[in-house]
Parts: C-alpha cells; sequence; structure tokens
C-alpha cells in the first residue's frame, strides 16, 4: 500500500492568505526592536557632548580648544555655542552648558542661580586681555588722562575736543573721532574697573570697526581719531598712548575673561587652562593669564 505524506505546516502557510496581515509585520517590528535596543547600548558607550558657551570675542579661542582639550574632555566632543553671558546663564538651568566662559563678572542674582543649577566653580578670573589707545601718527599727545577718557565715552558733555587736552591739530581736525575695533564695542564700558566709575558710555560718539584692517585704515586716515583695540589687532604704524591716572601713574586698560564651571570634566579643564600649555593656548589669542 502506497503512503502518502502531507506537508500540513506548508499547505497551511500557504493557505494562510491573512499571514501578509499580521504575521509579516509583526516579524518586521521585532527585528526593529531588536535593532533599537542595540543602538541605544551602542550610544550610551559613546562619550556624551560637552557643552562650551563663550562671548564672539572668544570664537577663536573655543575653536582651539575643541581641538587642544581632547585628552583633557576624555575624548568627550566639545559643543561650542556662542552667546552672551545672559543668554547662557539661562541656558544654565536647563542643564547646559558645562562650561561658561564670560566677559564679565556675575551679578548677585545670576551667581545664585548658577549656584542653584549645579555650578561647582561659581566663577574664576582665567585671564585678561589687554586694550591699546592709538592715534594718528602726526598727533603730538603723550598720554591720555583718566579724566579725557571718561569725557571722550561718556555723554554728559559736549562733544570733546583735542583743544580740551591741550592739543592743537588745527579747527578742521579738532573734534576727536572715537572708533573701536572688533568685539570691543559691547565691552567698552568694562575697559578697566573703576577707570569709567561705572557710567554709562555715550554709544553715538564711538564707531565700531569690523576687523583690524579697517583699525590700521581709520588710525592711519583720521589725523583727529582715537582708536581702542585689542592688543592683537593694534596699528603697528601708529603711535600707541598711555593712560594716567589722577597721580599720574599708568593705568591698564583690559577686559578680564571669567570661568564658570559645573562637574568635575568642566572644572578639570578650567584648571588646565592654568598649566603650562592651557596658558600658552590663551597667550595665543591675546591672552594673558592669571598667575597660578
Amino acid at each position: 500500500m502506497r503512503t502518502v505524506c502531507r506537508r500540513w505546516p506548508g499547505s497551511l502557510w500557504r493557505r494562510m492568505k491573512w499571514r501578509h496581515t499580521f504575521v509579516v509585520p509583526a516579524v518586521m517590528a521585532m527585528g526593529f526592536a531588536a535593532w533599537a535596543l542595540t543602538s541605544e547600548s551602542r550610544c550610551s558607550r559613546e562619550p556624551t557632548a560637552f557643552a562650551l558657551s563663550l562671548p564672539p570675542s572668544l570664537r577663536e579661542l573655543g575653536a582651539d580648544l575643541a581641538s587642544t582639550g581632547d585628552s583633557v574632555l576624555a575624548g568627550r566632543r566639545l559643543a561650542i555655542t556662542v552667546e552672551d553671558t545672559g543668554r547662557a546663564l539661562h541656558r544654565l538651568t536647563q542643564d547646559a552648558p558645562d562650561l561658561l566662559l564670560s566677559r564679565r563678572p556675575l551679578r548677585a542674582r545670576e551667581l545664585e542661580n548658577a549656584l542653584a543649577a549645579g555650578a561647582t566653580l561659581p566663577l574664576e578670573l582665567v585671564a585678561h586681555d589687554g586694550i591699546a589707545v592709538h592715534v594718528h601718527r602726526d598727533n603730538p599727545i603723550r598720554a591720555l588722562p583718566q579724566g579725557a577718557l571718561r569725557d571722550l565715552l561718556q555723554g554728559d558733555r559736549t562733544a570733546p575736543r583735542w583743544s580740551d587736552l591741550d592739543v592743537d591739530l588745527g579747527p578742521a581736525f579738532d573734534e576727536i573721532r572715537v572708533a573701536v575695533g572688533p568685539h570691543l564695542a559691547r565691552d567698552l564700558g568694562r575697559l578697566a574697573e573703576g577707570v569709567l566709575a561705572g557710567r554709562t558710555i555715550d554709544r553715538a560718539r564711538v564707531t565700531a570697526l569690523d576687523d583690524c584692517k579697517t583699525v590700521q585704515d581709520f588710525c592711519a586716515e583720521h589725523q583727529n581719531g582715537i582708536a581702542f583695540t585689542t592688543l592683537d589687532c593694534a596699528p603697528t604704524r601708529e603711535r600707541p598712548l598711555e593712560v594716567t591716572g589722577e597721580d599720574g601713574g599708568k593705568i591698564a586698560l583690559r577686559r578680564p575673561v571669567y570661568a564658570l564651571a559645573r562637574g568635575a570634566p568642566a572644572v578639570e579643564l578650567v584648571r588646565w587652562l592654568g598649566s603650562a600649555p592651557g596658558r600658552r593656548l590663551l597667550r595665543s589669542h591675546g591672552l594673558e593669564p592669571t598667575e597660578p
């Protein structure tokens, strides 16, 4: 007698016309879930990004930190945001950034909020950058008194004139034209602590220049001009001026750089800026590190 073998499973599978509606999508879903789990596991093993916030004037420093700070950050990618300090402090309450560089000290309320947000290094002065004052090469003035500096930048009197400083450039060039170099327009009020005695600056008196080339052109073309700029942007062919105090002593004009850190890696990076390689990096950007 002949035995007939029936392939019930295969026949049953072929008869299940609804298999495309239920079974195939279920298998695809399980495959996708397995891929998602392995991807999540793989991503969790990768170092997370390290968030750095800094003002526009420190953009180039941030770019160099991204390339030289790998050993300090233990392979974590440096994510840089260029923004003003107020916005960065607002984001600090939303778990970002890890490190904040600022051109100004924090107000009492801002410092309070930073501590509440978990700042482990509330505020530390890491460097200064010097400010140079230059005039046209034919201008005979040798030093700028502190009081004259206030009159130049503040709007509490008529437009300042060179004749007020006992400098005779003739009637056509008597009115002083003031200009500031790149990134200095917003920080002009913080040139040096105490120099302007906290008083406001008349922005209408100040011309903001875009780059170092325009600073050099301004000083060369305007016999009645005076320009404030960072040391790395100072004109080489024009004459620098000293700013003198009431006692005749020289006053250094400079802007501070503060660091606010949250978490051990951020504190370690700030400490690295105080090391020999970190100090070399700061000096390469025209900044003078604070004494260790």
